[in-house]
């Protein structure tokens, strides 16, 4: 008996681990061909909920019309049929065009690259667990246990692989460690079908079984029933996705960063099917409405120095809701008769969740609402304390106390605006105080405190707002969030991408258009470009990366700059000159290319430039696929002999140093360094922030005009030099611990 039930539980992990560890791998293979940009991971998610959604499809439909039989050998067969698309793979040709939203091709590729063995291992779990619930086991009654192991492989899957996983083998390496765990899985499944022939139920036993059942439990659920779990499993999915695009927004687009919210996903799943339970749900409903009023004003802060402390504070949120939705989900999970059902409905509530993400919304908003918005249908979750029978005042007073607070809330907010605050600490106290009290005090009417809580959202956002300027302009697609604000205060107007300043240009027209932020004249931009006897000869300039176009200000006549810009909306933005005058104040002449930098600058002819800088922003870092040994030989081989690479390296988190280091010994090139900083009290550093920037060359190059620079300094990185590949990178070598 041991046996079989370790043997089923290995088969479940097996099937998950494998399940989980192709998502960051397909992840990592796509973003050198779609850009390296967050969205490439919930489009991705997306396909991987829906081919889930189907292979649970797959598992209740033959469940319930075939025998197990003839469903084990159709299982088989299909498992079988998958090697055929083994090992995984994708190709670089047919890639969308450089205007076109890149979510439908990319959900192809993966469709025709993993869609068939994902849809093949995703059905393992329902089928596995319905065998289980056929044999003679004792513990065969109840089988949602098994889930916990499935949930446990994925976990294990999701940590290994940035720890293990992608640490010591090379992308090719994995796709056939991956490949050599299906033919095992297809082994152990058919083992366990073994079990299931030599110790299925007798008939008597079955009859007993059924006659012993509640009625409640051999009725099918019903719709209402369904939807709630439709319900409960659609807010994890979509806060899931939420969490991950805040993270990756203010950290960097690489499958170590995207694990985390999936990780702490799965590890609910863990805890609410787990026969003990860990954590008690009463309790969780207690803490919710506390948690999600103390957390309102974070969805709206960013400052530099506070990252490391919001996003444990988001991940710790997420977490707690997630728990409380899935412990909603299994408290109410049916008899194992209605499994399959159960798992079927739930994966669609998880695919509604990602489309709603994913799709939905940066088509429908501006801004990333759907992240609040589901910690806000969350509160639709909680226990109705009082009960509405024969109270019909209190129905009226679900929508008539939020709006009442609503009304407050504009009326203070009005008398702050009048008061002028510098800072508007006491406006954020006020309305944080007053509408987080009155909110509380609505939380035993599950209705009353949802609307309360979105006051509060809307009052906490508008502070944001206030702190940051006035909003001229916004725009979302798949690359991000990008908004125009103008800071009177500041007397600047800046280019925000999602948390992060892309760019600004002074408000007075009498001040010029001069470049600001990391380019300021005073930094390391200004050393590259402002010598003009040894940048005379520099005649073409390369950019990856467009932001604002400040760069376009170094240019003299005769200069021709051609940028590379992977995002239409960012050109559209810097063309604007409502916005920024920087390209139509251009002294020289100007190319946009769109599309992806690397892609994009293969097709530019052999030495073609004299200064090539990389400034392709992803949110706050470069995209790893820039930095890999094949992307800098593609760079010098575009670049004269005589000629500079660049790299913008500014990050809170990573340390790029080591690896600037070992691309140049890789390369044998000259490598210096500048670590700029401002200074608050110099008029001259008006607008200016913090940037580090990175130069190359061969020896006796343009480089040596930086040399004799003391701001410039020799690469010492402090650590062992190291080199990406396209096959190979690790984030943890880079994490400024």
């Amino acid at each position: 008996m041991w046996n079989m039930l370790i043997g089923y539980a290995a088969t479940l992990f097996i099937s998950a681990f494998l399940l989980f560890l192709i998502q960051p791998m397909a992840g990592k293979m796509l973003l050198p061909l779609y850009g390296g940009t967050p969205a490439i991971w919930n489009a991705c998610m997306v396909f991987f909920q829906a081919a889930l959604l189907c292979g649970y499809s797959y598992a209740h439909l033959a469940m319930k019309y075939l025998s197990s039989r003839r469903q084990a050998w159709l299982h088989l067969l299909l498992m079988l049929s998958g090697l055929l698309a083994l090992p995984l793979a994708f190709r670089n040709d047919a890639l969308p065009p450089a205007d076109a939203d890149p979510t439908v091709f990319l959900l192809y590729r993966l469709a025709i690259s993993v869609g068939l063995p994902f849809f093949i291992v995703s059905s393992s779990a329902p089928v596995l667990q319905r065998w289980f619930s056929q044999t003679n086991h004792p513990a065969a009654d109840d089988p949602y246990f098994l889930y916990a192991a499935s949930n446990f492989g994925s976990l294990l899957a999701l940590l290994g692989y940035p720890l293990i996983v992608e640490s010591l083998l090379p992308l090719n390496a994995q796709s056939l460690a991956w490949s050599a765990g299906y033919a095992l899985l297809i082994i152990m499944v058919g083992t366990c079908h073994l079990w299931l022939g030599a110790r299925r139920k007798t008939a008597p036993a079955v009859d007993e079984e059924i006659a012993a059942m509640a009625p409640e439990a051999s009725l099918s659920p019903s719709f209402r029933q369904q939807l709630f779990w439709l319900f409960c499993a659609f807010i994890p999915s979509s806060l899931m996705l939420g969490t991950t695009t805040f993270i990756t927004t203010n950290l960097a687009a690489i499958p170590l960063l995207w694990v985390f919210p999936l990780a702490l996903y799965l590890v609910t799943f863990i805890l609410v099917f787990a026969r003990k339970q860990l954590v008690p749900h009463a309790l969780l409903v207690r803490l919710m409405p506390f948690a999600a009023i103390a957390f309102a004003p974070f969805f709206f802060v960013s400052t530099r120095l506070s990252e490391f402390i919001l996003i444990p504070l988001h991940l710790g949120m997420f977490f707690l809701t997630s728990l409380f939705c899935h412990g909603e989900l299994a408290a109410s999970r049916p008899h194992p008769r209605h499994l399959t059902g159960f798992y079927l409905w739930m994966s669609i509530g998880g695919v509604l969740g990602g489309i709603f993400n994913a799709l939905l919304a940066p088509v429908l908003f501006e801004r990333v609402i759907e992240y609040p918005l589901g910690l806000l249908l969350a509160c639709l979750l909680l226990p109705q304390v009082v009960s509405d029978s024969d109270h019909a005042k209190r129905r009226i007073g679900d929508i008539i106390r939020p709006l009442l607070l609503a009304a407050f809330v504009i009326g203070l907010s009005r008398l702050t605006g009048i008061m002028e605050l510098e800072h508007h600490q006491l406006a954020f106290f006020l309305l944080f105080a007053t509408t987080g009290l009155a909110c509380f005090s609505f939380k035993e009417r599950r209705w009353r405190f949802a609307l309360g809580f979105g006051v509060l959202l809307l009052a906490m956002g508008h502070v944001a707002d206030r702190v940051q300027g006035e909003q001229v302009y916004a725009s979302r697609n798949f690359y991000g969030v990008k908004r125009v604000v103008a800071n009177a205060q500041a007397g600047i107007r800046y280019l925000y991408h999602g948390t992060t300043v892309h760019g600004s240009q002074w408000l007075a027209s009498d001040r010029g258009i001069t470049p600001l932020t990391y380019y300021h004249r005073s930094g390391p931009v200004g050393d590259i470009f402002g010598d003009r006897e040894s940048t005379a000869g520099k005649k073409h300039v390369a950019v990856i990366g467009l932001g604002v176009g400040s760069l376009a200000s170094y240019a003299r006549p005769g200069e021709h700059f051609t940028f590379y810009e992977i995002d239409p909306e960012i050109e559209s933005i810097a063309r604007n000159e409502r916005f920024f005058g920087f390209l139509g104040g251009m002294q020289g002449s100007l190319e946009v290319v769109l599309g992806d930098g690397r892609l994009t600058l293969a097709g530019a002819k052999p030495g073609a430039f004299d200064i090539i800088l990389l400034d392709a922003f992803s949110s706050d870092s470069i995209p790893v696929h820039l930095l890999t040994r094949e992307a800098v030989a593609l760079y010098l081989s575009k670049l004269q002999p005589q000629g500079l690479l660049v790299f913008h390296i500014s990050n809170r988190f990573l340390n790029l140093e080591p690896l600037m280091a070992g691309l140049a010994d890789e390369f044998g090139l000259s490598c210096l360094i500048r670590k700029d900083s401002t200074n608050g009290t110099d008029p001259g550093q008006a607008g200016k922030m913090p940037s580090d920037y990175a130069a190359m060359g061969h020896p006796g190059s343009a480089i040596q005009h930086l040399a004799g620079n003391p701001d410039w300094q020799p690469i010492n990185p402090g650590r062992e030099p190291l080199v990406w590949t396209d096959q190979f990178s690790n984030l943890i070598r880079l994490m400024k611990w």
